[in-house]
C-alpha cells in the first residue's frame, strides 16, 4: 500500500485544493474591488481639487471687486 493514497486522504486533499482555490478566487476579487475603489477615489479627489481651484479663483475675483468698490467709495 506504499505510495497509494486512500479514498479518505484523497477526499481530504481535494477538499483542501478546493478551499485553496476558493480563497484565491476571493483574494483576486477583493484585489479587483480595491483597485476599482481606488480609481473611483482618485477621480473624486481630482474633481474636488478642480472645484477648490475654481472656488479660490472666484474668491480672489470677489475680493478684488470688493476692494475696488471700497476704493471707489473713498474717492
Amino acid at each position: 500500500a506504499s505510495g497509494r493514497v486512500s479514498g479518505g486522504s484523497r477526499a481530504a486533499e481535494n477538499g483542501c485544493k478546493w478551499r485553496f482555490r476558493c480563497v484565491n478566487d476571493r483574494v483576486a476579487a477583493m484585489e479587483l474591488h480595491g483597485t476599482a475603489y481606488e480609481t473611483a477615489l482618485r477621480a473624486q479627489y481630482a474633481a474636488l481639487e478642480a472645484t477648490i481651484s475654481t472656488l479660490k479663483s472666484q474668491g480672489s475675483f470677489l475680493t478684488n471687486q470688493i476692494t475696488s468698490m471700497n476704493a471707489s467709495k473713498s474717492n
